[in-house]
């Protein structure tokens, strides 16, 4: 796991765990960073996909439940299909219904998913 860090002018970093608490020197423009400390319990982005296992689309089936049941082919084809949208971070083409892109881990819901 690494810790997330930017620095004085803006640069994002990503450092080791075993740096926390200790201060060091921004690779791209030299200023003194601080890395924090690490809380007991804190996860991150990366731990949660380490637990769901990565992204398959094949597994995932779309099941709508206001329909019928022996509905015919044509029908069950129109209504399977599944909304598009492209990832803000690496642009590729993910499920609408995704929250955290499963190609470059970018969380991608909003601000609808905590209400």
């Amino acid at each position: 796991m690494a810790i997330k860090v930017t620095c004085p002018n803006g640069h994002t970093l990503r450092v080791k765990d075993s740096l926390a608490g200790k201060t060091g020197l921004c690779p791209t423009c030299k200023a003194r960073v601080s890395v924090p400390e690490l809380k007991q319990g804190e996860i991150d982005e990366s731990d949660i996909l380490q637990v769901i296992g990565p992204y398959d689309p094949g597994k995932s089936q779309v099941v709508s439940p206001q329909s019928p049941l022996g509905e015919s082919a044509e029908e069950e084809e129109k209504s399977s299909k599944v909304e598009m949208r492209r990832c803000m971070s690496c642009e590729r083409e993910i499920e609408a219904e995704t929250h955290i892109c499963p190609y470059c881990h970018h969380y991608i819901g909003g601000v609808g998913d905590f209400g």
